[in-house]
């Protein structure tokens, strides 16, 4: 697993989405193995991306967009297939990063 790759996110979830949130807050970090790639599921039940980005206008969204960069990089340079999307939910956002397997 590339170096440093969830703390972006993890802390993007933490800063922007639970610190904001008033009441019950739930960070989630699931790995699993799945055919030849492994799944990262990470899931907040914060505010949302909308309303941190009304928040936190000038901080929107450096480390995801530098992780989306970094991710394009080691799959032109590997040749493996990395994906990332970014869902928002009715309440909180998840983010998933599909990576190789290592051999």
């Amino acid at each position: 697993m590339p170096s440093l790759l969830l703390q972006p996110f993890v802390e993007n979830a933490i800063v922007h989405g639970l610190q904001n949130k008033r009441g019950e807050k739930h960070l989630k970090i699931d790995v699993m193995k799945k055919d030849a790639f492994v799944l990262i599921t990470i899931t907040d039940n914060g505010i949302g991306r909308k309303a941190a980005k009304e928040i936190q206008q000038q901080k929107n969204g450096k480390g995801t967009k530098l992780m989306k960069e970094r991710l394009e990089i080691l799959q032109q340079k590997q040749g493996e297939k990395y994906a990332l999307t970014t869902t928002d939910l009715e309440e909180g956002t998840r983010v998933e990063i599909i990576l190789p397997e290592e051999k």
